[in-house]
């Protein structure tokens, strides 16, 4: 299985950004939507030996920041993939950007052919099911609704409230947990979780980075070096991982965390197709 880098950037500004309350959670953001299998189909799933079909494959991509890094026909068997078909034109890189709210939109087809009536010996018919390997690298970000945590003097706090977010594309989620208000020099806890469906996350390991580092203290006990701070976190069996930071403070002030969440995913749906005997 790939390795691959999740990135969270935190990063803190003084102002100009939706308020979460403390005790709150907000709402789900999709500003990470990804990559979407719009139609994966054949144009005849019974096929006699020797004839011609069309798979076509319609991609719709939601995220700017999506990038695919596989793309091709697996497990075709015996449909043998035409020369000079489409399939040439169906290139990872040229993924079209959203414009304006609108998925870009990718379109690409593959010439196949049923094997010969020789290779389907005595039966009357055999079955295929050839499929579609798809891996992209995609970003997710609760830069609409960050987390915003109040740093006071110790002496000026009477009581402290969770703050939670919880941010979703549909593919992977994040859910963070904090205490506000912070007091300034005393160290306070952060707690993120990350939940993704196993059979479509293509990593051994999460691993993030964080900046700026001034308010951190450390990152499951590893402290920033260079103003960088940099973590792998091992991915559980279902998909999921956690970690937790410490922060420490130092002035009184108002600080946005925005996590910033690149990934890597994959898709690979299957089609059903019946070669006859003429």
């Amino acid at each position: 299985m790939d390795k691959k880098i999740i990135f969270m950037a935190l990063v803190i500004t003084a102002s100009g950004c939706t308020d979460v309350l403390p005790g709150s959670t907000s709402p789900t953001s999709s500003s990470g939507s990804a990559v979407q299998i719009a139609d994966f189909s054949i144009n005849d799933q019974s096929l006699y030996a020797d004839q011609q079909a069309v798979i076509t494959l319609v991609v719709e991509n939601y995220n700017s920041q999506a990038e695919i890094t596989d793309l091709k026909l697996v497990n075709t068997g015996a449909l043998k993939i035409q020369d000079g078909s489409w399939s040439q034109r169906c290139s990872a890189a040229e993924l079209p950007e959203p414009v304006n709210g609108n998925p870009g939109v990718m379109e690409c087809s593959w010439e196949v052919r049923a094997p010969p009536e020789s290779e389907l010996g005595n039966f009357n018919s055999k079955s295929y099911s050839p499929g579609l390997m798809l891996r992209y690298r995609s970003e997710l970000s609760n830069s609409d609704r960050p987390v915003k945590i109040h740093t006071k003097e110790a002496r000026e706090i009477e009581s402290t409230s969770q703050v939670s977010s919880s941010f979703s594309n549909g593919e992977i989620s994040t859910s963070i947990k904090a205490e506000s208000p912070v007091a300034v020099g005393i160290e306070s806890p952060v707690t993120v979780s990350i939940d993704a469906n196993s059979q479509h996350v293509v990593s051994e390991n999460y691993g993030f980075e964080i900046s700026p580092t001034s308010m951190i203290a450390s990152c499951d006990g590893r402290e920033p070096q260079n103003g960088r701070l940099s973590l792998d976190v091992a991915v559980e069996p279902s998909g999921s991982a956690q970690f937790n930071c410490v922060l420490n403070p130092q002035t009184s002030t108002t600080r946005n965390l925005i996590f910033s969440t690149s990934y890597k995913y994959q898709k690979a749906p299957s089609l059903n197709v019946e070669v006859l005997s003429q």
